[in-house]
């Protein structure tokens, strides 16, 4: 029987190295996504269904961690349970008198344990083409190895990124691209507001990045 989950312990206690669990919730669609009332098992009024994101950011090396993805894939999805496993608390309790970090082995077993909860899990990792050369393997390893305990996975990459298909595995591809009024509406808009210039300029400017965006 695992603790009943304390307001203000979780994040402490899967954080125990400065700077881990900072992930960026950029992907205004992915927000949508997991606001959406959806038909799930609910546990204690805990939904069974849980969503867990990671923003990979070029201009923060620590999100490119092994560590500290699991340390905040683990809070997210802990905060859908109605308790903390005893392991994890125990585990807390040695590192804190020690003053130790998490052995981040405890806390990866303790996580594909949580995954394997959840009636199904959605993991969705953000910009994988932003993991420098140093870690992209072991970060393409994580997620192989967090695909195999059972959760549904989505990945996002620029298309022109070969490699990091290749070191995931080469999953399924569904390519995203801008429709042409989209682009012309947001371009105009932006023109409208921001800009002062003549309706023919305008329509110069915007058939001009139309072409060039070629739905990117």
């Amino acid at each position: 029987m695992g603790c009943v989950r304390q307001p203000g312990r979780l994040p402490e206690l899967v954080s125990l190295a400065a700077g881990s669990g900072k992930s960026v919730i950029m992907c205004v669609a992915f927000i949508a996504v997991a606001l959406m009332p959806r038909r799930s098992r609910v546990v204690d009024n805990f939904t069974a269904e849980p969503m867990a994101y990671i923003y990979f950011d070029y201009n923060e090396p620590k999100s490119f961690q092994p560590e500290n993805i699991i340390r905040s894939l683990l809070k997210q999805l802990l905060f859908h349970w109605p308790t903390i496993p005893d392991a994890i608390e125990e585990h807390y309790d040695v590192c804190s008198k020690k003053g130790k970090s998490a052995d981040i082995t405890v806390l990866k077993q303790q996580l594909l344990l949580t995954l394997a909860k959840f009636n199904r899990v959605f993991l969705l990792f953000d910009a994988l083409d932003e993991i420098s050369s140093e870690y992209s393997k072991k970060v393409m390893s994580l997620i192989r190895d967090f695909r195999n305990a059972g959760p549904k996975i989505f990945c996002t990459s620029r298309i022109n990124t070969a490699r990091v298909r290749t070191e995931l595995g080469n999953p399924a591809v569904t390519e995203i691209r801008a429709n042409e009024d989209d682009i012309v509406r947001y371009i105009t808009g932006r023109l409208d507001r921001e800009y002062d210039y003549d309706d023919e300029s305008k329509q110069k400017i915007a058939d001009c990045l139309v072409e060039k965006a070629d739905g990117k």
